[in-house]
Protein backbone atom coordinates (compact mmCIF):
# COMPACT_ATOMS: atom_id res chain seq x y z
CA UNK A 1 0.00 0.00 0.00
CA UNK A 2 1.37 3.35 -0.59
CA UNK A 3 -0.05 6.68 0.48
CA UNK A 4 0.04 10.53 -0.64
CA UNK A 5 -0.85 13.10 1.48
CA UNK A 6 -3.02 15.52 0.00
CA UNK A 7 -4.33 18.18 1.90
CA UNK A 8 -2.13 19.64 5.25
CA UNK A 9 -4.60 22.84 5.69
CA UNK A 10 -6.26 22.25 8.53
CA UNK A 11 -8.01 18.76 8.14
CA UNK A 12 -5.30 16.26 7.02
CA UNK A 13 -6.40 14.36 3.64
CA UNK A 14 -4.14 11.26 2.79
CA UNK A 15 -4.74 8.73 -0.43
CA UNK A 16 -4.55 5.09 0.15
CA UNK A 17 -3.42 3.12 -3.29
CA UNK A 18 -3.88 -0.60 -2.52
CA UNK A 19 -1.84 -3.28 -4.87
CA UNK A 20 -3.51 -6.68 -6.19
CA UNK A 21 -3.17 -9.18 -2.94
CA UNK A 22 -2.55 -6.09 -0.05
CA UNK A 23 -4.38 -6.73 2.94
CA UNK A 24 -7.17 -3.61 2.87
CA UNK A 25 -7.65 -3.90 7.35
CA UNK A 26 -4.31 -4.90 8.07
CA UNK A 27 -3.07 -1.45 5.64
CA UNK A 28 -5.13 0.70 7.33
CA UNK A 29 -4.59 -0.44 10.40
CA UNK A 30 -0.97 0.28 10.04
CA UNK A 31 -1.47 3.44 8.50
CA UNK A 32 -3.51 4.75 11.54
CA UNK A 33 -1.16 3.54 13.86
CA UNK A 34 1.91 5.26 11.97
CA UNK A 35 -0.22 8.55 11.34
CA UNK A 36 -2.33 8.44 15.19
CA UNK A 37 -5.21 10.66 13.93
CA UNK A 38 -7.58 11.66 17.13
CA UNK A 39 -10.53 10.51 14.36
CA UNK A 40 -10.90 9.95 11.03
CA UNK A 41 -13.08 9.03 8.53
CA UNK A 42 -12.48 7.34 5.23
CA UNK A 43 -14.37 6.33 1.86
CA UNK A 44 -13.53 3.95 -1.04
CA UNK A 45 -13.70 2.05 -4.38
CA UNK A 46 -11.90 0.09 -6.04
CA UNK A 47 -12.44 -3.65 -6.29
CA UNK A 48 -11.39 -7.01 -4.14
CA UNK A 49 -10.96 -10.50 -4.80
CA UNK A 50 -11.21 -13.31 -2.19
CA UNK A 51 -12.77 -11.38 0.31
CA UNK A 52 -15.00 -12.03 3.38
CA UNK A 53 -17.64 -9.78 4.25
CA UNK A 54 -20.16 -10.27 6.84
CA UNK A 55 -23.10 -8.69 8.14
CA UNK A 56 -24.75 -8.73 11.11
CA UNK A 57 -27.34 -10.97 12.33
CA UNK A 58 -29.17 -9.10 15.29
CA UNK A 59 -31.01 -12.37 16.30
CA UNK A 60 -27.51 -14.38 17.30
CA UNK A 61 -25.79 -10.85 17.98
CA UNK A 62 -23.16 -12.38 15.78
CA UNK A 63 -21.61 -11.37 12.37
CA UNK A 64 -22.23 -14.21 9.52
CA UNK A 65 -19.19 -14.51 7.12
CA UNK A 66 -20.02 -14.17 3.56
CA UNK A 67 -17.20 -15.40 1.35
CA UNK A 68 -16.85 -14.17 -2.65
CA UNK A 69 -14.25 -15.95 -4.26
CA UNK A 70 -14.42 -14.20 -7.39
CA UNK A 71 -13.41 -10.86 -8.51
CA UNK A 72 -16.31 -7.81 -7.11
CA UNK A 73 -16.45 -4.28 -7.69
CA UNK A 74 -16.67 -1.80 -4.17
CA UNK A 75 -19.09 0.89 -5.00
CA UNK A 76 -18.87 2.01 -1.71
CA UNK A 77 -16.90 1.43 1.41
CA UNK A 78 -16.93 3.92 4.62
CA UNK A 79 -16.02 3.85 7.36
CA UNK A 80 -14.51 6.15 10.82
CA UNK A 81 -11.35 5.31 12.80
CA UNK A 82 -11.31 6.43 16.58
CA UNK A 83 -8.91 5.66 19.16
CA UNK A 84 -10.09 3.70 22.19
CA UNK A 85 -8.66 2.70 25.69
CA UNK A 86 -7.04 -1.30 24.40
Amino acid sequence: MRSKLLNDAGERTFALVYETGDEVIAGLTDFASQHRPRSAHFTAIGAFQDVVLAYFDWPTKKYQPLPLKEQVEVLTLAGDIAWGED
